[in-house]
């Protein structure tokens, strides 16, 4: 699986990078990687690369986010983790 997950992570690098970035793909990938830190295996030592590249990406795209003009866009996060994360479970995986 952690195979799998490093060749999603380099396609994602590769995304995040290119000049054909789309908002509809920065919102997407964010969903998968909030989907991504919610999975059992995290909690997992093994599987700290995986987490340590998500959070990265997490990152990235959230920088992004911060670019775009429209204020509804820069606030995507927080709306999507107040909407679809309940507290207890945010915090646990925090």
């Amino acid at each position: 699986m952690q195979h799998r997950l490093d060749n999603f992570f380099e396609i994602m690098d590769h995304n995040i990078q290119s000049e054909y970035l789309t908002l509809d793909f920065i919102k997407t990938s964010i969903r998968g990687l909030v989907m991504l830190l919610q999975m059992a295996e995290m909690e997992h030592f093994d599987f700290f690369s995986v987490f340590e590249k998500t959070i990265r990406l997490f990152k990235l795209l959230s920088e992004e986010l911060k670019r775009q003009v429209d204020t509804r866009d820069q606030e995507f996060i927080v709306g999507l983790l107040a909407q679809c994360v309940p507290k207890a479970e945010f915090q646990h995986t925090i």
